[in-house]
């Protein structure tokens, strides 16, 4: 299971009250934000994983590789591949 959703429902937060929690840490983000990277469809940047990390009291490495397992590569890659014909036009 995705380490975020898991801490999310384990204490019993909200997308956005998590969303709350990690602007109160610095990091600024939102509700969607938040449902991406717990769908797999995108890969929270350095600075975020090592806030959600911090938060979730887990190595950023043991976060990655969670994030990295449940990745929708299917997904991920539809829409980098949209990202990319855009800037290449």
């Amino acid at each position: 299971m995705n380490l975020i959703l898991e801490y999310r429902q384990k204490n019993n937060l909200t997308q956005d009250d998590f969303a709350f929690d990690l602007n109160r840490a610095g990091l600024h983000c939102t509700k969607s934000d938040i449902s991406r990277w717990e769908r797999g469809l995108r890969i929270p940047n350095a600075d975020a994983r090592y806030v959600i990390a911090d938060i979730l009291k887990v190595s950023e490495y043991n976060l990655f590789c969670n994030i990295l397992t449940n990745l929708d590569y299917r997904n991920y890659n539809k829409k980098a591949g949209k990202k990319e014909n855009a800037n290449t036009g």
